[in-house]
């Protein structure tokens, strides 16, 4: 599910989401998603001015991590959210699944971060949670 989860506005509904997948899965069955990493944004100086804004000067109906963007003249302007690696564990974990596997993929997505930098690395975080 690339960065489905990004495209669902309010905390809320995107836990609700993660726990109906967690009620559709079989036992033992496997949820896979991705989210965009919001300290992606650290490493690209055009972002310094988003990440201060969600943090500190966002608008009273976004929640941290809400993102604006022009996506193309069909879309035009399209929402996004954009994850901390807490607050993705944190859906995964709330809907009971137990994350068995985490995945930090670079800028690309072609391959993935190691090492101690990689949740402020990594453009995105792939979990696989499992369904106990």
């Amino acid at each position: 599910m690339y960065s489905s989860f990004g495209c669902i506005p309010t905390k809320a509904k995107r836990q609700k989401s993660m726990n109906e997948l967690f009620r559709v899965a079989k036992k033992n069955g496997f949820v896979i998603v991705h989210a965009h990493n919001r300290l992606a944004g650290i490493k690209e100086p055009d972002m310094y001015s988003w990440l201060l804004k969600t943090y500190f000067f966002r608008e009273k109906d976004l929640e941290i991590g809400d993102y604006y963007f022009y996506h193309s003249k069909i879309l035009n302007k399209t929402y996004m959210h954009w994850f901390s690696f807490d607050e993705f564990r944190s859906l995964f974990e709330n809907a009971g699944l137990k994350i068995v596997k985490k995945i930090f993929l670079n800028k690309e997505e072609d391959d993935y971060y190691r090492g101690i930098l990689k949740r402020v690395l990594s453009g995105g975080f792939i979990f696989v949670g499992k369904k106990i």
